[in-house]
């Protein structure tokens, strides 16, 4: 018996089996019902050839998953795009064609960015392009327009869609030939379970963006929900 135990410690490539381990099994599956369990020559060559191989390739012991939780990107993402900004809405950045008056957003990410390089040198009297005399409430009313307010929901638009690009992952190879023999096939089922997964999480990270863009573009506006998958992943 003991012998017995020791030669299968060999093939399972487990030291600590020994011969209680065998009287256990013996005991447990009776002395009398062996009969069906004992392999052919063909299959005790094959199961040891399994056991003794090794994979044509070092393969990775996991899948680097992020630690952020989708249900907290979720949960910002609803709060930005709820968001109402404080501001005073120029009349003048109205785009005429929309009902709901609306933001023209070309015309108001111009003005912004020209807002932002007379700020940024301190001019506030005359047009660097135009060198014409501005009004003197003109950058207050324009100040008023690009509020605290404003500029906090930019910046947190733009924090956000950096971290959902962290969130993107690239599916892996349904086929390798590397591994172990007996597991490709495993393995081709569960990879193909993964990449469905990974396809629809990347998809709702690129719908994500694209309101967020939105929202940056008019911040003024409640991004209509419609479509951007508003609903957890997980």
């Amino acid at each position: 018996m003991t012998g017995l135990g020791r030669e299968i410690a060999n093939v399972l490539f487990n030291k600590s089996y020994n011969k209680t381990n065998v009287e256990n099994k013996i005991n447990s599956v009776g002395i009398d019902n062996f009969t069906d369990k004992i392999l052919s020559d063909d299959d005790k060559k094959k199961y040891e050839a399994i056991s003794k191989s090794a994979p044509e390739k070092d393969q990775p012991t996991h899948i680097e998953l992020s630690p952020v939780g989708f249900s907290y990107l979720f949960s910002r993402l609803k709060s930005l795009l709820d968001k109402r900004i404080v501001a005073e809405l120029l009349e003048r950045l109205k785009n005429p064609e929309d009902r709901d008056g609306g933001l023209d957003e070309e015309l108001n990410n111009w003005v912004k960015q020209g807002f932002d390089i007379h700020k940024s040198r301190n001019q506030f009297k005359k047009c660097f392009f135009c060198e014409n005399e501005f009004s003197s409430n003109f950058f207050d009313s324009l100040a008023k327009h690009f509020s605290k307010d404003y500029e906090d929901l930019q910046n947190s638009i733009e924090l956000l869609k950096k971290d959902l690009q962290k969130e993107k992952l690239s599916p892996i190879p349904e086929r390798n030939a590397d591994l172990y023999r007996d597991l490709i096939a495993t393995f081709e089922i569960q990879a193909q379970k993964y990449n469905e997964v990974v396809g629809k999480q990347n998809e709702w990270l690129m719908c994500a963006e694209t309101c967020l863009e939105q929202k940056y573009k008019n911040p003024f506006d409640r991004c209509s929900r419609n479509g951007w998958g508003a609903r957890r992943l997980y």
